[in-house]
């Protein structure tokens, strides 16, 4: 989310700066973003929790009676952003910092699962090295064609040129 304001011209309307005018007065002209509040970030934890429905309950546990729901994580999002619009002025520059509540299982089917995820991303790089060595192998020490080391390899004649190429995306 962006701290500025851009503001459109229609071509033509940017002109050069007058030689009399200074930069102090540059920043008090029409449309200059004023200094103060610019970098300022509102920071704000909030706290989903999923019900028994599936919907998420959220709350910002430092803003007194600030919660609100969704039947999403996105749209319980949209809405504590707001719910903390009607406590926080300048909302639209709130930076939620997020933590999820769910239960002991789930969080464990989620490690389980992020580092299943993890494991095969790891053995996909491993393969994807491994492939390449062995294509380069096959050409420069026996001689064959990109369409048999595809064949062989179990792969495209035309991934076989990239490998062969130097390409490993």
């Amino acid at each position: 989310m962006s701290l500025w304001n851009q503001q459109h011209h229609s071509p033509g309307s940017l002109r050069s700066r007058p030689p009399d005018r200074d930069a102090e007065s540059d920043r008090t002209a029409f449309g200059a973003v004023p200094r103060t509040g610019v970098a300022a970030m509102n920071q704000f934890r909030v706290v989903f929790e999923v019900e028994h429905d599936g919907n998420w309950l959220v709350r910002a546990p430092d803003i007194r009676g600030c919660h609100s729901y969704g039947r999403s994580l996105n749209e319980a999002r949209n809405n504590i952003r707001e719910a903390l619009g009607l406590f926080v002025e300048g909302s639209s520059d709130i930076d939620l910092v997020e933590q999820r509540r769910l239960p002991r299982s789930a969080r464990t089917a989620i490690q389980a699962c992020l580092r299943a995820r993890q494991d095969a991303n790891t053995a996909s790089d491993a393969a994807q090295r491994i492939t390449a060595a062995t294509a380069r192998h096959l050409h420069q020490e026996i001689g064959l064609g990109v369409r048999d080391i595809g064949e062989i390899l179990g792969i495209s004649h035309q991934r076989v040129a990239q490998l062969l190429a130097g390409e490993a995306a």
